[in-house]
């Protein structure tokens, strides 16, 4: 419901030691956490960072601000619910996992790792940035982009080994609002529609190691946007594109 179960000016640590954090029956069973914005980048137990620990069970939080996150895992499924924006506590790459359980599903009114990236470590991701804000995550592993949208901002995407691209786009026609899937080991599989940038976004898929697969031989649209450039190491498939500007490059 967004009403904070736990509020602090400092940082918030949760743990569920048997179960999990939260309840997905209705809304008002989720846990509301709201804490104060982060002082000092990256110092543990400093005000603004979120950590929350469900190993045997799932997490469903909500806040009505923003959240920096320090860590979250869950065994099977972390829901985040944010009136505001979603971030890693700690600026620019780093070693730790903020997101990591089978499934990671984000719900957020903001920006999700557009100001500090996410780093996630999923089978399957979802991710909503429900108002304008960016997109960027950088995944530990292969994963399904399962339901990736902004309604206005870039998307940007980094895996660490196979990766299927089932539905990522960002939903307001303009210029600035690229999309770059980057997948550093492993093939990208591609669904139909499976990445949308609109006329004016331009699209960037790039498999360092592997190949770029359409899911099925077909002819219906995979990619669209301006320009759409497709970079693969091992092969490119049968990509279906709209765009004004098509690249192709095998490496």
């Amino acid at each position: 419901d967004g009403v904070a179960d736990v509020a602090t000016a400092g940082s918030v640590t949760l743990i569920a030691t048997t179960g999990s954090i939260g309840d997905n029956t209705l809304p008002a069973d989720w846990v509301g956490v709201t804490t104060g914005d982060p002082t000092v980048d990256g110092v543990a137990g400093v005000e603004g960072a979120v950590t929350l620990t469900a190993t045997l069970g799932e997490i469903y939080v909500d806040s009505d601000d923003d959240m920096y996150l320090a860590a979250v895992d869950a065994l099977t499924m972390i829901d985040l619910n944010i009136t505001g924006t979603l971030n890693d506590f700690t600026t620019g790459a780093d070693a730790g996992i903020d997101l990591d359980a089978t499934a990671v599903v984000l719900n957020v009114a903001g920006e999700i790792g557009g100001t500090n990236a996410l780093e996630t470590n999923t089978d399957t991701l979802t991710a909503h940035a429900t108002a304008a804000g960016d997109i960027v995550i950088d995944e530990l592993n292969g994963v399904e982009l399962l339901d990736i949208d902004t309604m206005d901002g870039a998307i940007t995407i980094t895996t660490g080994g196979a990766t299927t691209v089932t539905d990522v786009a960002s939903l307001t026609d303009d210029d600035a609002n690229d999309i770059a899937i980057t997948a550093t080991a492993g093939d990208i599989t591609i669904d139909d529609d499976g990445v949308n940038a609109g006329a004016a976004g331009d699209v960037a898929i790039t498999a360092t190691l592997g190949a770029i697969n359409d899911d099925a031989v077909d002819t219906t649209t995979d990619v669209t946007g301006d320009e759409v450039a497709l970079t693969a190491a091992t092969g490119i498939g049968d990509i279906d594109t709209e765009g004004e500007t098509i690249t192709a490059d095998d490496t």
